[in-house]
């Protein structure tokens, strides 16, 4: 039975939060701004649950590239926020 102490619960998937009024983070980083890479990755995207204003945000600055799967992009230069963006070799509109 789900409400038996140490039971399993369902996970919330980000279609479930969503009708249910929550945000999920999925998306830009909330200081970044629209014009960012498609390929640029951080943790907060990967979070399938409804925001919880007890923890504090999960982007710390740390992204990567969806096609190198590092801190470099195609081009070599540092994948983060500041830098993927139109204007940019690699860069993929959102």
């Amino acid at each position: 039975m789900p409400d038996e102490p140490g039971a399993r619960q369902p996970a919330v998937t980000a279609a479930a939060a969503s009708a249910a009024g929550h945000g999920v983070p999925i998306g830009p980083a909330p200081a970044a701004g629209g014009d960012l890479c498609r390929g640029l990755r951080w943790k907060g995207m990967f979070i399938d649950s409804p925001p919880d204003p007890t923890i504090p945000n999960p982007h710390d600055g740390f992204c990567w590239c969806r096609h190198t799967l590092t801190c470099l992009g195609p081009d070599g230069k540092v994948a983060e926020t500041a830098a993927c963006r139109p204007g940019r070799s690699c860069y993929e509109a959102p």
